[in-house]
């Protein structure tokens, strides 16, 4: 069985990620950021990158977030749906871009600009766990666009 959940690709392919799961990570990606921007801690975003970025360049084996909530969460994911990996991929690549971007900005004196984008990567991870993706939505824009670039060379 798929459905078809907003901008969500959900199935039932144990390749994907489990939606117990993906919302654990979720979770603790907003929790990590949210406190960072209370405490005023760039290292926490920091922190986030660096949990973030081997799952972006190496794969999910890498998610040491995620692999702790498929532990966590075992007696949940049996019958659970599953998001696209494709769609995670796509997700962490823009928090890791934003991540960076914080980065940059608090380590050249730009504190304002860091939380800014801080604050645009919570607003992105708190829709998401309201149930709307944009990080998905942008996704299928991106493909519908670069189909019709293609459609027309």
């Amino acid at each position: 069985m798929i459905e078809q959940k907003k901008e969500h690709t959900l199935t039932q392919n144990p390749k994907d990620i489990p939606i117990p799961v993906l919302n654990f990570t979720r979770w603790v990606y907003f929790i990590i950021l949210v406190s960072g921007i209370l405490l005023q801690k760039p290292w926490e975003t920091t922190l986030l990158l660096v949990l973030l970025l081997p799952v972006v360049i190496f794969g999910k084996k890498w998610n040491i977030i995620g692999r702790f909530g498929k532990k966590l969460l075992a007696s949940k994911i049996p019958g659970s749906l599953y998001e696209d990996r494709r769609l995670i991929q796509f997700n962490n690549t823009l928090l890791v871009i934003m991540l960076i971007l914080a980065q940059i900005a608090f380590v050249t004196g730009n504190n304002v600009i860091g939380w800014l984008i801080t604050s645009m990567a919570i607003a992105a991870t708190g829709l998401a766990l309201a149930g709307y993706c944009i990080g998905c939505f942008l996704y299928y824009r991106f493909k519908l666009y670069r189909y019709r670039f293609l459609a027309n060379i």
